[in-house]
């Protein structure tokens, strides 16, 4: 059995949409491993400053200095990823021009939103490129699959379409995120 060249151009095209959602969970778990690693480390830095702190008898003027400025290098490197999250989710969307809020052409919060946005662009493309041909196409002849045709091209758009919200969610849940831990900070639940 033969398959037709168009039967296979299509499953080649959708390989992409197939292969989005694994792609999806594996950066969101390197990106959450990575994290528990940087928080680990900061942790680890601050017991043993902490520690050599509580030897206050054994430690000179010096070297209490040298762990107070460590102490203060450690809450700077905080700090700065609290800004760094708060300016990559801080992406007022309201404020753009709609064809850059339709497009997506802005900076994404995460990689994963990223790779959403190409994945729009990509499919977007492909209907877009595919309707302008089936129009050139019908120009010159009457094709009886030309339903089917335009039928196609408007899939791989409503494909696109569909990465798009994707890519949103993702920015919509950076913004929730950033809130959350703005309103943490300024509000610090009493214990």
């Amino acid at each position: 059995m033969e398959l037709s060249p168009e039967i296979i151009g299509a499953a080649i095209a959708a390989v992409p949409a197939l292969l989005a959602p694994w792609i999806s969970s594996s950066l969101q778990r390197r990106g959450l491993a990575r994290k528990a690693r940087e928080v680990e480390v900061i942790e680890k830095r601050v017991q043993v400053i902490e520690r050599l702190l509580n030897l206050d008898k054994h430690l000179s003027e010096e070297e209490k200095n040298t762990l107070q400025a460590e102490l203060a290098d450690i809450v700077q490197d905080i700090v700065v990823e609290r800004v760094r999250e708060r300016t990559a989710a801080g992406t007022d969307v309201g404020i753009l021009p709609r064809w850059n809020q339709y497009l997506l052409l802005y900076e994404q919060p995460n990689l994963k939103a990223s790779v959403y946005r190409g994945f729009y662009w990509f499919f977007l493309a492909i209907g877009i490129v595919g309707a302008f041909s089936i129009s050139a196409l019908s120009y010159e002849t009457a094709d009886p699959d030309m339903p089917f045709a335009i039928i196609g091209a408007l899939f791989y758009v409503v494909i696109g379409l569909f990465f798009r919200k994707a890519a949103m969610r993702q920015q919509e849940s950076a913004q929730a995120q950033a809130k959350e831990k703005q309103d943490a900070r300024t509000h610090p639940k009493e214990e």
